[in-house]
């Protein structure tokens, strides 16, 4: 089996640092039910003081300072038996350190990270097409979406800003051994 894992609040824990760095760096006040009212790229009202604000984020260094979620790791070596492939939005500019710092953090790490704006077409769902992509797992409503609709089935992890989104090809999982525990039902046909 071909899977596809997102980094950010998926494996990474990331939303709760980044709305902080935010607050610093701009001197407002951002909680997360902006972001769900929101969504990610309207946050601070246009794509681009988005892609700057990210930019500043990963240029500071704390991107890598963050910790890997416990029930990942947990799960790991479970899932580490499948063809695993990181599909990201996380900008090209430093993939090497992405990958140290995944290593640093995962026991046995060696998968490919695949960056959806290095794709030419700029999507998750552009790479999942390419690699034959079984199964993506998402925690972007708007990413498992379009995978969705488009016949790749998805393991969206739930987080606030994702509960709208519904779909007969999403799997709606709480946690890494919900996912794992689905995964396994479904490999086996059940």
């Amino acid at each position: 089996m071909k899977i596809g894992i997102d980094i950010d609040d998926t494996i990474v824990d990331f939303f709760e640092d980044f709305l902080s760095f935010c607050n610093e760096d701009l001197k407002i006040n951002l909680g997360m039910e902006d972001l769900i009212e929101r969504g990610f790229w309207n946050l601070l009202g246009s794509r681009e003081k988005m892609l700057n604000i990210l930019k500043k984020y990963i240029d500071s260094g704390r991107i890598y300072e963050r910790n890997v979620f416990e029930d990942f790791l947990q799960v790991f070596e479970e899932l580490n038996k499948e063809q695993i492939f990181l599909i990201t939005a996380r900008s090209y500019d430093k993939p090497k350190k992405t990958k140290e710092f995944l290593k640093s953090k995962i026991k046995n790490f060696n998968s490919d990270i695949y960056y959806s704006q290095n794709h030419p077409e700029g999507t998750k769902l552009a790479i999942c097409n390419d690699l034959g992509i079984d199964f993506m797992i998402e925690d972007g409503p708007n990413e498992a979406k379009l995978c969705a609709e488009n016949g790749i089935k998805v393991f969206l992890l739930d987080k606030p800003w994702n509960r709208k989104i519904f779909h007969e090809n999403i799997i709606r999982v709480n946690d890494w051994k919900d996912f794992l525990s689905k995964f396994k039902e479904m490999k086996n046909g059940n």
